[in-house]
């Protein structure tokens, strides 16, 4: 009986210590950086120019509220790139990204609207892939589901069945 309850103790221990970490280092989890060289520069098939945008967020330090005025400043410097014709805007969210894209759609009025590996929300995702991990601890909900039914101009949704990361049913 004693070594029943110190295990128990033990096991109850180390899950609320791997539920710390998860909830400490979510961040790190969600949003992956990558740094680029300062001369790096991406080629597309097509001619672009890249833009750089300022945004009041810190550099380096990702947050939900900081990618969504990070992604209405990027918004922004397109509508005064097309002369405020927001029908030449189409908007692209790929992955954690699709959420970003979902509000941005939602709130403003772009030609098009272009997801890759959608989900439902952030809670529900890491509902599914942490089931042991309670979901008060979803820190960045990202809320898709209640900004979807906002959008309203032409939408691709694009979804493989074996990603092995968002699963098929979420987008």
């Amino acid at each position: 009986m004693r070594l029943t309850a110190i295990t128990l103790f033990v096991a109850a221990g180390l899950y609320g210590l791997v539920l710390l970490a998860l909830f400490a280092f979510q961040q790190r989890l969600m949003f992956i950086p990558e740094r680029l060289p300062a001369n790096f520069r991406f080629q597309l098939a097509r001619p672009f120019e890249e833009r750089w945008i300022v945004s009041d967020g810190q550099r380096g330090v990702a947050s939900e509220e900081g990618l969504r005025k990070a992604a209405a400043a990027i918004y922004e410097a397109a509508k005064l790139e097309e002369h405020g014709d927001e029908k030449k805007i189409i908007v692209y969210g790929r992955s954690i990204g699709t959420g970003f894209a979902i509000r941005l759609a939602a709130v403003q009025k772009p030609g098009g609207l272009i997801l890759e590996s959608p989900y439902d929300s952030m809670k529900s995702l890491a509902g599914e892939l942490f089931r042991w991990a309670p979901a008060f601890l979803v820190r960045y909900p990202i809320r898709s589901d209640l900004d979807a039914p906002l959008v309203r101009c032409p939408t691709l949704l694009i979804h493989g069945e074996q990603d092995e990361v968002i699963p098929f049913h979420q987008g």
